[in-house]
């Protein structure tokens, strides 16, 4: 399809249609038609018999296309005035009528802004988007078109469409068409192998799938289409937001797919209120503002491979003979009372006593009295907190035998306090070399060194 604004492009136009066509299909036969700026596209799904009788299932908006290509389809329309959704219905049995068809088949129109109809064609056959029809209408029309080619009436039990009245049209059904396409770089297809394909599921959401599970193979050579959604709803926001839950359930990794894009499409105003037109993608560049997805899953899963087959690259060699002290938990009665500690200390002192006992040398102040305190802001598990360690009266000789498990209580005594200023030390062996241990002091100024033989900061 081409389109021509003036005289001096009808000559280029007119020889790249024919030559576009006769490659395509083997016949270069053109033809001139009005054109329609920014129409509706609005499509009626008929079925006939080999008798004579004809039904039409309603209509169809596939008004969201990339390219002449439709990406988006709604049944039934939203927005058209009644008078002219029933004159599409009449044009649509009219044209089917007159040339004795029978099966399934799609009358197409265009729907300009006033209103006016224009018809386009025929297509004697299913759609892709067929399904959102059979969402609203209940009746299986693949089913329906293989019984009426084996001679069944419209009436007959097995198909049971009695007449037009019988036939209704209950809520709205939206479609989406998951590609294999990048949109950021222009829909070009991808190809490859999925590692990951995870569809989604629920109440109201149908999947129709091919080929697409995790280890396929995409081809670059057949059609980009990976799976169709069709999410219905009793309102046309409901049909759109299971459409979105969909789409957001989805993970398919190991090629690239327009899902992102089909996000950005639902949850656009113009589309929800029923008022896109053909122009719609290409009026609407904020579309292609698609979020990134952080693919955490397999990332997390290529470093534990990594790790599984190469070793982790901090480890510079395995010793099978070194042998880890057993770590011991120490013994706890979880039906006692809750031992009292530095804590309850801080309560019934107040913080300025309760420092000023913490920096002094004396004992007297803070009865419960560990044998090194920790101070941390942040101590808690998966963490590597900065820790600070005082060691009173103790000389640099004896720090190695110092634990902070060895406290009045039994149990490790920790503050969320400032009282030591600058002076840190580290409780995680990483950041050993990112920072030279030599700097670090405790509270009391006594230079901190790494005891490599017990892996941790005395």
């Amino acid at each position: 399809m081409r389109v021509v604004r003036s005289d001096e492009d009808l000559s280029i136009a007119f020889g790249e249609a024919r030559s576009e066509a006769f490659k395509a299909f083997g016949d270069d036969t053109v033809f001139l038609e009005k054109l329609i700026e920014a129409p509706k596209h609005i499509e009626v799904q008929v079925l006939g018999d080999k008798q004579g009788n004809l039904v039409h299932l309603y209509e169809r908006d596939c008004s969201v296309q990339r390219r002449f290509q439709k990406v988006v389809e709604i049944a039934p329309s939203c927005g058209l005035k009644e008078e002219t959704r029933q004159a599409l219905f009449d044009y649509a049995l009219a044209i089917t009528r007159q040339v004795g068809y029978y099966n399934a088949g799609t009358v197409e129109f265009l729907v300009d802004n006033e209103e006016n109809i224009y018809f386009i064609e025929v297509n004697p056959r299913i759609q892709v988007e067929h399904t959102v029809t059979e969402q609203v209408t209940g009746i299986d029309i693949v089913r329906s078109q293989i019984q009426i080619a084996d001679g069944y009436r419209l009436d007959d039990p097995e198909i049971s469409i009695k007449s037009q009245e019988s036939i209704r049209c209950t809520g709205y059904a939206v479609q989406c068409r998951i590609t294999t396409e990048d949109p950021e770089k222009g829909f070009q297809p991808d190809y490859g192998t999925m590692i990951a394909y995870r569809s989604a599921a629920g109440f109201g959401i149908r999947l129709d799938v091919g080929a697409a599970y995790t280890g396929a193979r995409v081809s670059p050579f057949f059609d980009s289409l990976l799976v169709k959604v069709t999410a219905q709803g009793r309102t046309l926001k409901g049909a759109v937001q299971r459409g979105q839950r969909a789409l957001r359930e989805f993970r398919i990794r190991g090629v690239k797919t327009n899902i992102g894009f089909l996000e950005n499409v639902l949850e656009h105003p113009t589309f929800n209120t029923g008022k896109a037109t053909v122009s719609f993608i290409d009026d609407h560049p904020e579309l292609f503002q698609i979020t990134q997805s952080f693919d955490r899953a397999t990332k997390t899963l290529k470093y534990i491979a990594k790790l599984t087959v190469n070793g982790n690259p901090d480890v510079g060699r395995i010793e099978p003979g070194r042998v880890f002290r057993k770590a011991v938990v120490p013994p706890l009665n979880r039906l006692a009372e809750y031992p009292r500690g530095t804590k309850h200390l801080l309560d019934e002192m107040g913080p300025e006593a309760f420092c000023a006992g913490l920096k002094s040398a004396s004992t007297s102040c803070i009865p419960i009295r560990p044998s090194a305190t920790l101070t941390s802001p942040c101590w808690r598990p998966g963490c590597a907190p900065w820790t600070c360690w005082r060691w009173p009266r103790v000389s640099p000789r004896r720090t190695h035998n110092c634990s902070p498990w060895k406290c009045g209580v039994g149990q490790l005594s920790t503050l969320r306090c400032a009282s030591c200023g600058n002076a840190r030390g580290t409780g995680c062996s990483n950041y050993a070399k990112q920072y030279p241990i030599s700097c670090f002091r405790c509270c009391s100024g006594v230079p901190m060194r790494w005891d490599t033989k017990r892996t941790r900061t005395v």
